[in-house]
């Protein structure tokens, strides 16, 4: 079980991850996955964990669902 800590803490993270996805998205252009993987390396040290390339493609697909990207 999670302490309110802990999931204020996970919920965090989470909008880091999307924020920096979106900004990398935003400030490439036309962006495949692997690269959107290699530009949040650094957020895999601050975070404290790796991070798959299934989590950024759902978020990847929020945002084109969103209209806010368009995938090619």
């Amino acid at each position: 079980m999670f302490s309110f800590e802990d999931l204020k803490e996970r919920e965090k993270s989470s909008f880091v991850l999307d924020k920096s996805i979106l900004r990398i998205i935003c400030d490439t252009g036309t962006i495949c996955l692997s690269a959107i993987r290699q530009n949040i390396a650094h957020l895999e040290k601050a975070l404290g964990s790796k991070i798959d390339l299934d989590q950024i493609e759902k978020i990847c697909d929020k945002y084109a669902q969103d209209g806010l990207i368009r995938k090619v």
